[in-house]
């Protein structure tokens, strides 16, 4: 896992959680990146490769710095299933924090500029998690369950993981060569 800054254009910046699914190729949060033009993961330039605002994800590559790929479970995590959050909350070091899935939950959900509406489903989490978890891994013995979204804002230890199955579509359709526009800058 490494650290993501995203600057540039709106007003603020951004620190985040990414990971290695490929050489030279991350997954974090899109609203981490949005509207940003200056991305990089542990200090390294990056580009974005691909930008999904309805799921909130973000496919990014980074030329100068590589890690072992991340390797994705094979099954829906039930409830019950212990996991492990690692990540960089309240741009600190790196820290896991342990946890379980609750379960998962389907309804109806907005893209990360609240626009549009769709049908989403979510893997919902026992966990503590801060701000800085953006975009990590939910870990189920060492493979990815899931990559953080968001926390609730009612319950203080329950947060929401995009499911892997999403994550998956999306490293499909990033293209070999090029880059994405991060779109417009994303406020909370």
């Amino acid at each position: 896992m490494q650290k993501v800054f995203a600057s540039g254009a709106c007003n603020t910046s951004s620190e985040a959680t990414a990971f290695f699914v490929g050489p030279h190729e991350a997954i974090t949060n899109a609203h981490v990146v949005a509207g940003e033009p200056h991305v990089t993961v542990d200090g390294k330039a990056a580009s974005v490769a691909y930008f999904d605002p309805l799921n909130d994800l973000a496919v990014l590559r980074v030329p100068g710095l590589t890690e072992t790929p991340l390797r994705f479970v094979r099954h829906t995590p039930s409830a019950g299933t212990t996991i492990n959050v690692i990540g960089f909350p309240l741009d600190g070091s790196r820290t896991g924090a342990p946890g379980y899935v609750e379960g998962s939950l389907t309804g109806l959900g907005r893209d990360i500029y609240n626009q549009k509406i769709y049908s989403k489903t979510v893997e919902v989490l026992e966990v503590n998690i801060n701000p800085g978890n953006s975009g990590s891994p939910v870990l189920e013995g060492g493979y990815v369950a899931g990559v953080v979204e968001s926390k609730s804002l009612s319950l203080a230890s329950t947060a929401y993981a995009i499911p892997v199955s999403i994550v998956e579509a999306d490293l499909a359709k990033t293209p070999a060569t090029g880059v994405a526009s991060t779109q417009a800058c994303f406020h909370d």
